[in-house]
This record gives structure tokens, C-alpha cells and sequence, in this order.
């Protein structure tokens, strides 16, 4: 979907577009730096729409992000693996767990707002990649460069040098709870 404005992460709800679409079919949103895994089989969206469908408490179905084949220059390797790996731990059915999914690719029951709620991530084999994980921030193109400028650090966590200090201190006691666990 093109915009004029950028209406960020809530454009598909903000610009109107959900509304259009009813209250009858299941749709998609996706955050624009996020695709399936190469390796994600063909029949993903009829898993989804059958997770939505038998279990309606259920507001939306998405992927996992891969996290197994980061690469070492990605300089919060470390803190992406221990975040991402709080929402590997409850598991719901086989094959996916509980764990809220902001505007990452996820299948949304028909007529819905934006929420992070009652949500469900894919395993594996069902994953997706968050692409910027993969750049190298030492030598990003022009456009990337721009990109990393201009978008909004509140929003976009990972695409800087410095997390916000909202990010380390979960990140911190995620830590503290992993090593409890342990």
C-alpha cells in the first residue's frame, strides 16, 4: 500500500485501508522490512486461517523471527537473540506459542484494530526474517542510510547503535529471568 504520509506502523488502521476491507475476511499486515523465510512452506496462509478459525480467542496468527543464522558483525546480536527468545517459551499448540506480535507479519481475524494481544508466533518451520538483523551497519547503502536517519527510534529499535534505555532495562531483567531459569 503507497502513501503520501508516513502514518508509521499504524498506517494500515490510520489511513482508513482496514475498515474498507469488512468484517468478513482474514487480512495481513506486515511490517515492510519483514518476509517469510526462505525456507517457510507454500501452505502458510491456510495454517494461519485455520489457527484463527478453530481458536477464537484468538485475535492473530504470525510468524516467528529467525534468529539461528544472525550474522556476527549485526551489533545487537546478542540482545535480538534475548529478546526474541521470551516469545519461544509458552508454548499454545504444537507448533506455536503464545507471545504478542506488534505489526510484524501476522494474519489478523476479520475487522480488527491494532493490538499486540492475543496473539500466536509460528515455529519453525513457519518463521520470517527481520532484515535489517542481516545489514551490516558499517556499510549500508545510501538508501539504507536514509532510512536509518530518518525513522522513528521510539519505533524502531534495532536499526541504531544505542538501544533506548526502555529496551535495555527489559533487555536487562529478560536477562535476569533467563539466568533464574537456568
Amino acid at each position: 500500500m503507497f502513501n503520501k504520509f508516513n502514518l508509521g506502523h499504524r498506517a494500515p488502521w490510520l489511513s482508513g485501508l482496514v475498515p474498507q476491507l469488512g468484517n468478513e475476511k482474514y487480512f495481513i499486515v506486515s511490517d515492510p522490512d519483514v518476509v517469510p523465510d526462505e525456507n517457510t512452506p507454500s501452505d502458510v496462509f491456510e495454517i494461519f486461517e485455520h489457527m484463527l478459525h478453530s481458536n477464537p480467542k484468538i485475535d492473530k496468527v504470525g510468524f516467528s523471527l529467525r534468529i539461528d543464522d544472525l550474522p556476527d558483525h549485526f551489533i545487537h546480536k546478542s540482545d535480538v537473540i534475548t529478546w526474541e527468545t521470551q516469545f519461544w517459551q509458552e508454548v499454545y499448540w504444537p507448533g506455536f506459542y503464545k507471545a504478542p506480535i506488534d505489526t510484524t507479519f501476522a494474519m489478523y481475524r476479520p475487522g480488527l484494530g491494532h493490538q499486540n494481544g492475543n496473539s500466536l508466533r509460528s515455529a519453525p518451520p513457519y518463521t520470517a526474517r527481520h532484515l535489517p538483523w542481516y545489514q551490516d551497519f558499517a556499510n549500508l547503502s545510501e538508501e539504507d542510510e536514509y532510512y536509518v536517519k530518518h525513522s522513528d527510534h521510539l519505533i524502531t529499535n534495532w536499526n541504531t547503535d544505542k538501544l533506548p534505555a526502555t529496551v535495555r532495562a527489559q533487555l536487562t531483567k529478560l536477562r535476569a529471568q533467563q539466568s533464574a531459569a537456568e
